[in-house]
């Protein structure tokens, strides 16, 4: 519902930068077959419009990804048991966390080539959610995030890594 709320206001915002970026086009065309062309003060609003339509295009584009990876996470409430791809869920779950690991952590992916596996996805994200953003909370100023994924006999595996200073060794026999 709430990814519904935000596509329809996207939708016509997307649609209203063609139209203004088609309508600025005819309006440059123009200008340039007047007799006195455009001026250089014309040029510099032109081409500062055209970089704000730009941040626009991009900020939707954005916007339009974290939506539809919302909508991905969001299929918590499915309780079905089927088919996904171990990858995807990571990398939705890692997209989603995009505004905590920006600038500070690096994420060190080595994903393989993996067939689709049977579980339910919602659990499945939500440990990952889990395991990242423990990984976050774990490093204090810059580290990395190491995901790998792989087939090993018959098996899809991952392991989740991070640079942070681990558990202290008093808090390690509540862990098991």
């Amino acid at each position: 519902g709430v990814a519904h709320e935000i596509n329809t206001p996207l939708g016509t915002i997307n649609s209203n930068l063609d139209v203004t970026s088609r309508a600025l086009n005819l309006i440059r065309e123009d200008l340039a077959r007047q007799p006195s062309g455009i001026g250089e003060k014309s040029r510099q609003l032109f081409a500062t419009i055209d970089s704000l339509m730009e941040v626009n295009r991009v900020a939707c584009a954005r916007i339009i990804r974290i939506v539809r990876d919302l909508r991905n996470f969001a299929r918590l409430d499915e309780a079905e048991f089927k088919q996904v791809n171990l990858n995807e869920g990571i990398e939705s779950t890692l997209s989603l966390l995009q505004p905590e690991l920006r600038g500070r952590i690096e994420v060190i992916r080595d994903l393989a080539e993996l067939p689709t596996i049977p579980c339910y996805p919602n659990r499945l994200k939500q440990v990952f959610m889990n395991l990242f953003v423990n990984a976050i909370q774990a490093i204090s100023g810059k580290g990395q995030i190491r995901v790998k994924t792989r087939l090993e006999n018959q098996q899809v595996q991952s392991a989740i890594s991070d640079s942070g200073p681990g558990i202290k060794p008093e808090h390690l026999r509540r862990t098991l």
